[in-house]
């Protein structure tokens, strides 16, 4: 595997470290720390990574058509 699957917190690290290479000041598993070129630096907490949606179990049932109005 070349690149981490993109709902996980390995992909959003090695995203913003690749978007942002001089404002991460730290990365770890739970969060990150960047240099926002304010007072204080901003950690980001790296909770649990989003869920890619899951396919649905059944097919989608068929909606029924709708009458005309006359």
């Amino acid at each position: 595997m070349s690149e981490p699957p993109t709902t996980t917190r390995a992909w959003l690290r090695g995203r913003l470290v690749s978007a942002f290479p001089g404002q991460v000041v730290a990365a770890g598993w739970h969060s990150m720390v960047l240099e926002t070129g304010e007072k204080d630096q901003r950690r980001l907490p790296l909770t649990t990574p989003c869920p890619s949606p899951a396919p649905p179990r059944h097919p989608p049932s068929r909606v029924p058509p709708t009458s005309s109005r006359s």
